[in-house]
C-alpha cells in the first residue's frame, strides 16, 4: 500500500465534483477514500483518521465511528468525467501533470480559449501567461455541488451550441 503522503501528493488538487467528505461535509478535493461496504460514505484524506473515531466537534455530521474492518477504496481521479469546452472566463484548476509542467498542479486560472481538435485549453494564469494544458487535466475550480452542477450544465450549453442543436429545434 502507498503511504498517506504519496496519496496526497499523486491526488493533488483534483475536485471531485458531487462528492461531499461524510465526516467535514466539505467537497472532496484530492484523493478520496470511498468505502467499499457503505452507501455514500466518502471521506477526504485530512478526515481519514476521524473516520475510526467519534468526532467531537459539533460540525461533523458522522457522530458514530466508522467500523474497523471497512474498506476504502482510494479515487485519484474524479468519477464524473472531465469537462470539455467551458466558456471563456470560466474558473478551473489544474491537476494531474507530470515532468518539468507539474508545477500548474493545483494553480487557480481562467478559461482563454478551448480546442476541441488538439483538446488543449489554453488558459489565463494571475501573472498573466497562457498555457496550453490538456483537456483530462483541467476541472471547474468549484466550491459547493450547486456550482458544480453550474459547471456541467454550462458545457452542455456549449456542446448543443456547436452542434447546431437549440431547445430541440
Amino acid at each position: 500500500m502507498k503511504s498517506a503522503a504519496y496519496a496526497d501528493l499523486s491526488g493533488a488538487g483534483v475536485r471531485h465534483l458531487f462528492s461531499r467528505c461524510a465526516i467535514c461535509a466539505e467537497m472532496i478535493r484530492g484523493p478520496l477514500l470511498r468505502c467499499i461496504h457503505c452507501p455514500s460514505f466518502e471521506l477526504c484524506l485530512k478526515c481519514e483518521p476521524l473516520a475510526f473515531t467519534a468526532p467531537v466537534s459539533e460540525q461533523f455530521i458522522a457522530r458514530q465511528p466508522h467500523p474497523a474492518d471497512h474498506v476504502f477504496q482510494i479515487l485519484y481521479e474524479p468519477s464524473e468525467p472531465t469537462i470539455e469546452d467551458l466558456p471563456r472566463g470560466s474558473n478551473v484548476s489544474v491537476f494531474g501533470l507530470q515532468g518539468a509542467a507539474a508545477v500548474l498542479n493545483d494553480c487557480r486560472a481562467q478559461v482563454w480559449r478551448y480546442s476541441s481538435e488538439c483538446r488543449l485549453y489554453e488558459l489565463k494564469l494571475p501573472n498573466g501567461s497562457r498555457p496550453l494544458v490538456p483537456q483530462q487535466h483541467v476541472q471547474p475550480d468549484v466550491v459547493d455541488s450547486a456550482a458544480a452542477q453550474e459547471a456541467v450544465e454550462l458545457a452542455i450549453c456549449q456542446k448543443e451550441a456547436r452542434s447546431g442543436f437549440h431547445l430541440g429545434v
